[in-house]
């Protein structure tokens, strides 16, 4: 059964008005008409047996030592509620921590390798630098009178001054092979 009819009969008619939903409208009336508040469904258990147990005759100490007992109550269940938040985020800045530090570990590998590769690198400056060199020496070599010996004119090159090849890449595997196709069988001859 209906606790307060005027109430609910008041909030339907203002629904209709303004086609308002249920929960505007109730809050609406409740702003307009000081006497129609909320209503007792809309009460806690705890509002609901302070309000029955003052109606009942209970001590006004007695039910404010209960009030300020779920009031604790209700405070300890949020401390306890951000103590648990606190403890996720350390859980997760932790977590973050432990990630940042093997990235750490991974960027000093890299920087070992930057450095191996840099150090690679220098070995094949100076090379170059004594290939240059030795195509230099090669080039200011005065030419050779070939008609001593009986040949062609040519120039000679210093000792030790030949120049490498290049290595060849490296040959590509050949594809593997088709299977074969089965023989069909032969058709007799028909004479």
């Amino acid at each position: 059964m209906t606790s307060n009819k005027a109430q609910k009969t008041a909030i339907r008619q203002r629904m209709a008005a303004t086609g308002e939903p249920y929960s505007v409208a109730r809050k609406a009336i409740g702003a307009e008409d000081p006497d129609i508040g909320e209503s007792p469904e809309d009460e806690t258990p705890e509002e609901q047996y302070l309000r029955e147990a003052e109606e009942a005759g209970v001590p006004a100490e007695e039910l404010k030592a209960l009030r300020a007992a779920w009031q604790a109550r209700g405070r300890l269940g949020k401390l306890q509620l951000a103590a648990d938040q606190a403890r996720d985020q350390a859980d997760k800045a932790e977590e973050a921590a432990a990630e940042a530090e093997e990235r750490a570990v991974e960027a000093e590998d890299l920087a070992a390798e930057a450095q191996d590769w840099d150090d690679e690198a220098e070995e094949w400056d100076v090379e170059a630098g004594e290939w240059a060199v030795a195509a230099e020496e090669w080039d200011e070599m005065p030419p050779w009178d070939g008609d001593e010996v009986g040949g062609p004119r040519h120039y000679s090159r210093p000792a030790g001054s030949r120049l490498p090849r290049p290595p060849r890449p490296p040959r590509l595997p050949r594809p593997p092979r088709m299977p074969r196709m089965p023989r069909l069988p032969r058709m007799p001859r028909f004479p």
